[in-house]
């Protein structure tokens, strides 16, 4: 799968730079525990394994501590409880330890949300816009090119009839063009709808009454699916979403046959 939005690519470097972190502290949080939860269980020496000897040895080696080598004669030895300190301790460690995990989280994201949609969104220079219409149960696109004359809108209906991508084909197929950054308008007549391409990177609600905005952008040709993702009706899962990326040439040819067509029609 090939994404065809630079937005995914840094969701995924974000969530790999989340997840290297993670492994951090997770590991940090296990010697931890480890080493005190350690000092107060009841062992039983004829049940400790070779690979408990080398943790033994290992924690010996950072903590100058054994957990094994006590005093089997010992009656107060064990158990051992918890001390004011030792719960104090991991108080800190199961508060400060998810904070750290969560403000690694929050920062990048939220920045990257600030500036993908306060800033970016409002200096982009989009070349095409784009209204997209749901309805029950059914898409409809409405292109404007710029010039009233030339601007046209047409309906997307399933293709009951196909064989290949069966419940996925429409009749009508969003035509964009590539290496553009295109204005997209989603809003809905009925219920809440969900425009969602997942290869394009993008996911926006339909809601009544209001006007969702968002900007589409895609440098690689090819036919994307997908779906209605808010449960809409009885026939949520027969309202999918097909865009067809092709290149800017192809796609001027198509619009202006679109639009004397549909304008012959209507």
């Amino acid at each position: 799968m090939v994404p065809g939005n630079d937005i995914m690519s840094a969701i995924v470097s974000l969530f790999l730079e989340v997840l290297s972190y993670g492994i951090i502290v997770l590991w940090c949080i296990t010697v931890l525990l480890v080493h005190i939860v350690g000092f107060f269980s009841v062992v039983d020496t004829h049940t400790i394994s070779k690979m408990d000897l080398w943790i033994d040895a290992q924690l010996n080696r950072i903590f100058g501590k054994n957990i094994y080598s006590f005093d089997p004669y010992n009656s107060q030895a064990y158990p051992r409880y918890f001390t004011k300190f030792e719960e104090s301790l991991l108080d800190i460690c199961f508060l400060v330890f998810p904070t750290i995990v969560v403000i690694l989280m929050l920062v990048p994201t939220l920045g990257f949300l600030y500036n993908s949609h306060f800033l970016l969104y409002n200096v982009m220079d989009t070349s095409l816009s784009i209204d997209i219409i749901g309805h029950q149960w059914y898409w409809s696109y409405e292109y404007n090119l710029g010039c009233e004359d030339n601007d046209f809108m047409f309906d997307s209906i399933l293709d009951i009839d196909a064989i290949v991508n069966a419940y996925l084909e429409v009749d009508n197929r969003l035509v964009i063009p590539m290496d553009l950054l295109i204005n997209l308008t989603i809003t809905s007549t009925d219920v809440i709808h969900s425009w969602a391409v997942p290869n394009l990177g993008i996911k926006v609600d339909a809601v009544p009454g209001r006007l969702s905005t968002s900007v589409l952008y895609t440098y690689v040709d090819g036919v994307f699916y997908g779906q209605c993702s808010e449960l809409c009706g009885v026939l949520h899962g027969f309202m999918p979403i097909c865009v067809e990326a092709v290149p800017l040439d192809v796609f001027y040819h198509w619009a202006m046959i679109q639009s004397l067509y549909l304008h012959n029609i209507y």
